[in-house]
C-alpha cells in the first residue's frame, strides 16, 4: 500500500529566512482541503544544534488558530545569533466536521546572518 493522501490538509509551508544582524523570518502556512471549522499551529518552537542534536531552544507561539477558513499564515521574526544554524519545527492541526488531522513539518535548516 503506498502512502496515503492528506485528508483535511491540502498543503504545508514552513521556512526560515536569515534578514541580518541575527534576525530570521520565521514563515507558516497551512492550508486545508475545504473550509475548516479549526485551523493553525499547535507549536512553533524554534531549534538549534548541539552536539549533532537538534534541540528546542525557544517556543514561539502555541495553540494559535483560524476559524472557518481554508488557509492559515503565521510569520513572525526570531532574534537569533549571527553565525548560528536554525530550524523551526512547526506543528500544524486542521479541524473539520468529519475530524482532525495533525501534521509536523521541520523547516530546512539556515545560519543566521
Amino acid at each position: 500500500m503506498g502512502p496515503q493522501a492528506s485528508e483535511f490538509i491540502r498543503s504545508t509551508s514552513v521556512k526560515i529566512i536569515p534578514k541580518g544582524d541575527g534576525k530570521i523570518l520565521l514563515e507558516n502556512k497551512l492550508g486545508a482541503t475545504r473550509v475548516a471549522d479549526k485551523l493553525g499551529i499547535i507549536s512553533l518552537k524554534v531549534q538549534i544544534k548541539e552536539r549533532g542534536y537538534w534541540r528546542s531552544i525557544y517556543t514561539v507561539v502555541t495553540d494559535d488558530y483560524f476559524y472557518n477558513a481554508h488557509t492559515y499564515i503565521y510569520d513572525t521574526h526570531y532574534n537569533g545569533t549571527p553565525g548560528t544554524q536554525y530550524r523551526t519545527y512547526v506543528k500544524f492541526y486542521v479541524d473539520i466536521d468529519e475530524g482532525s488531522e495533525t501534521k509536523i513539518v521541520f523547516s530546512s535548516p539556515k545560519i543566521a546572518e
